[in-house]
């Protein structure tokens, strides 16, 4: 016959051991979610690329595509910088002033593919006027006569590929579906900064 003490014990040590091991996974459970040692799965570059791509998008339609959207005024000083035949842009426009636009280059690409494509929507040859230009007052100003290319614009991420990676470059192939349905594919260089930060090394539009 069983002793009707050690019974008791036996049922109360197995009752603490299950009161322990749900302390124990209750307190990991709150040290993962609490004691900031948990951290987000990083981001693989192709979801890095999709997200800069719009903000990408606008500032080559800036610079080689439809251009910013002219307003009524000129600049404040025509005279100035060689401001005259030049309008300011709507004030609806995404880039305001110089400051808006290069703030907007150097967030979204590499530190040498900003100066190149400031190069070619600001700086030309002396023979040819630039696109763009800014009054004294650092509106940005557009040439309406200027005529750009037609871009690309339905990139398709979905069927991205990584055609080349290494730590510090990602070279991606992203489709782009044209109008009659033709598929163009660009490659598209997502560069790692000095600053920890993956920025694009090329531009991400092609030409229609």
């Amino acid at each position: 016959m069983k002793k009707p003490g050690k019974t008791g014990s036996k049922k109360g040590r197995a009752a603490i051991l299950i009161c322990l091991c749900g302390l124990c996974i209750a307190a990991s459970a709150l040290l993962c979610a609490c004691g900031g040692e948990a951290k987000a799965p990083e981001k693989t570059p192709l979801q890095i690329a999709e997200e800069l791509y719009p903000a990408a998008s606008a500032l080559e339609e800036a610079i080689f595509g439809k251009g910013l959207p002219a307003g009524e005024g000129e600049g404040s000083s025509p005279l100035d910088a060689g401001c005259a035949g030049y309008r300011r842009v709507a004030d609806d426009s995404p880039f305001l002033t110089y400051d808006a636009f290069f703030a907007a280059l150097v967030k979204v690409y590499t530190p040498e593919e900003a100066v190149a494509l400031l190069r070619a929507g600001w700086v030309t040859a002396l023979e040819v006027k630039p696109r763009m230009n800014a009054d004294s007052d650092g509106r940005v100003l557009t040439d309406p006569a200027f005529e750009g290319k037609t871009l690309l614009d339905a990139p398709d991420f979905e069927n991205a590929v990584i055609v080349e990676e290494t730590p510090y470059l990602t070279v991606i192939g992203l489709p782009f579906v044209k109008e009659d349905g033709e598929t163009v594919v660009k490659k598209v260089k997502l560069a790692l900064c000095e600053d920890g930060v993956r920025r694009f090394d090329s531009t991400v539009r092609p030409a229609g």
